[in-house]
C-alpha cells in the first residue's frame, strides 16, 4: 500500500532495481543469441553484449562466462540447435559446465580458458585449465595448472597433475587415450 503513494517515476525505477533485464546464455550455430541486445563499445573498439551471467566480445568472437555466484550451465538445454559452441570460451570461478560442445572446425585457434569447473562434454578445442576438470571428453591439447579429477584425454594434458587418489594412465579401450581414473 506504500508503494501506491509513491510518484510514478519513483515506482519505475524501483522496479527496474528489483528487476534483471539481462538475458540469459541462449546458443544458436555456434554463438551466442544477440538479438534484442545493445552491445557497448569497450576501449579496443570491440562491440560487447552482455546478459545474466555472461557477455560476448562479437569482434574477437570469445563468450565469457561468470555469474556473481555458482551457476550451472547446461549446455545442452542451452544450445537451440545441436551446432557445437565455435566461439572462444572463459569460464569464470562461479560457473559449472555441464555437456560442452566446443568446437573449433570453423574457427581455428579457438581455447577455453576454465577457472571454473567442467563436469561433462566434449571439448575439441584447446583447453587451459586453471580450474576443476572432474569429466568430458578432450580430443585437443589441455595444459593443466588447476585439478582434474577425472575425463578422458586424447593427448596426455600438459604441466600440472591430477588431484590426490586420481591417477592419469592409458586406457587401451579409448585408442590410446589417457583417462583420469
Amino acid at each position: 500500500m506504500a508503494v501506491t503513494l509513491l510518484p510514478v517515476s519513483a515506482i519505475t525505477a524501483w522496479a527496474e532495481e528489483g528487476g534483471s533485464t539481462l538475458k540469459p546464455l541462449q546458443i544458436r550455430s555456434g554463438y551466442p543469441v544477440l538479438d534484442d541486445i545493445t552491445p557497448t563499445t569497450d576501449s579496443q573498439n570491440h562491440e560487447i553484449y552482455t546478459g545474466d551471467g555472461w557477455s560476448y566480445d562479437a569482434t574477437a568472437k570469445v563468450l565469457t562466462i561468470a555469474p556473481k555466484s555458482p551457476t550451472t550451465y547446461d549446455l545442452t538445454s542451452i544450445r537451440h540447435d545441436p551446432s557445437s559452441i565455435l566461439c572462444s570460451a572463459i569460464i569464470g570461478e562461479n560457473a559449472t559446465i555441464e555437456n560442452g560442445d566446443f568446437g573449433n572446425i570453423r574457427n581455428p585457434g579457438s581455447s577455453i580458458t576454465n577457472a571454473g569447473t567442467i563436469t561433462s562434454g566434449v571439448y575439441s578445442m584447446h583447453v587451459i585449465n586453471h580450474g576443476t576438470i572432474t569429466g568430458g571428453m578432450f580430443s585437443s591439447t589441455v595444459t593443466n595448472t588447476g585439478t582434474i579429477k577425472g575425463g578422458i584425454f586424447h593427448k596426455k594434458p600438459k604441466d600440472g597433475q591430477v588431484a590426490d587418489g586420481y591417477t592419469l594412465k592409458v586406457n587401451s579401450q579409448q585408442n590410446g587415450s589417457y583417462e583420469s581414473f
